[in-house]
């Protein structure tokens, strides 16, 4: 068996300074971290923060690493799967990474000190490195489930939204109403979730409109700048007349912005947004959303990761793509012919 030991001696540190480098204290430099920690990955070997976890339960522990909990859509991944697992007496820890590649890299080396058995997925830095570890876990192992993401070349199980789809729905949708100028909004980091999003709405746009859409109604930005964004949008010489805001986020923010500037919804910007929170419903007017089949993508992931560490399923990696649901509400539901002037 590999021992730190072996790690220091390769990596050319003392014993003290692998230990150091394995649980991410900051008396050691960066450069040597990374050295530590590449030897280490290169041997296959997992620093044992704990070693009496292994004899007192932790090996049937499942860790979650989520992008935060202070949004309802990771919230609610998390309690689903807290759900799942305390049902066949498992214990969950959980890391949040905060869209940060460093805070979810500082995660995963905690998950695999902690000797995690399982390990699922919810967080979007989209990390190239991240998957390189995920891999390194796996092969020593460790069961790994992805929520909402997938990486390069699918070497892990997972189960996504079909965004595009869903972006279709939404334009469908406001075309039926009537508008032929939809604008959409994105953040300014393009991750494959956004730009799958982005995708669907071209295609779709292109697909009933008989021409690319144009470019002019795209829009990036944080939710504190929807002000500039609406007031670049009014500049132009053919303005939208619908938005779709592809985050919860920067909905809440496109619609508090168009009520803010005296603008009516819908008649006179229709508005469609993401995720079903229990905010959406309780706006004036209430918000047309595009809703994820969050807790069913949780189950999912976690029921097969389960029967992956109790070698039910044995197979290759496999992915499963779930459609989003558009709920229609006041925000978007009266046609450009019954605007009232």
């Amino acid at each position: 068996m590999v021992s730190l030991k072996d790690v220091a001696e390769i990596a050319g540190v003392s014993i003290a300074t692998a230990s150091l480098a394995m649980n991410n204290k900051p008396q050691v430099a960066e450069a040597t971290r990374l050295r530590v920690q590449a030897v280490a990955d290169k041997l296959h070997y997992v620093h044992n923060a704990n070693a009496r976890n292994l004899v007192t339960g932790l090996s049937r522990t499942i860790g979650l690493i989520v992008t935060g909990v202070n949004v309802p859509y990771f919230a609610q991944i998390v309690d689903t799967i807290e759900q799942e697992l305390a049902s066949v007496d498992r214990n969950l820890i959980l890391a949040l990474s905060r869209e940060e590649e460093e805070q979810e890299l500082r995660a995963l080396a905690d998950m695999r000190a902690l000797r995690v058995n399982g390990l699922i997925m919810a967080s979007i830095s989209g990390s190239l490195k991240t998957s390189e570890i995920l891999g390194i876990m796996q092969k020593q192992g460790v069961a790994i489930s992805l929520v909402g993401r997938v990486y390069p070349d699918n070497e892990f199980d997972s189960v996504v939204v079909d965004h595009i789809d869903g972006s279709a729905q939404v334009v469908d949708h406001l075309w039926q109403q009537g508008h032929r100028r939809i604008g959409i909004i994105l953040p300014p980091r393009q991750l494959p979730t956004f730009q799958d999003r982005l995708r669907g709405w071209r295609l779709r746009i292109e697909a009933l409109g008989g021409a690319p859409p144009d470019d002019n109604l795209i829009r990036y930005g944080e939710p504190g700048r929807l002000d500039a964004i609406i007031h670049s949008y009014l500049g132009l010489r053919h303005p939208p007349t619908a938005i779709y805001a592809t985050s919860d986020s920067l909905a809440l923010a496109t619609h508090k912005s168009l009520t803010k500037m005296g603008m009516r919804i819908p008649e006179d910007m229709a508005l469609v947004g993401m995720d079903n929170d229990d905010w959406t419903s309780a706006l004036t007017p209430s918000l047309s959303v595009l809703e994820q089949p969050v807790a069913e993508m949780a189950r999912v992931a976690t029921q097969n990761l389960l029967r992956r560490l109790d070698g039910v399923d044995c197979g290759e990696p496999w992915q499963l793509v779930l459609t989003p649901r558009l709920l229609i509400r006041e925000s978007s539901e009266e046609t450009l012919a019954n605007r009232k002037e």
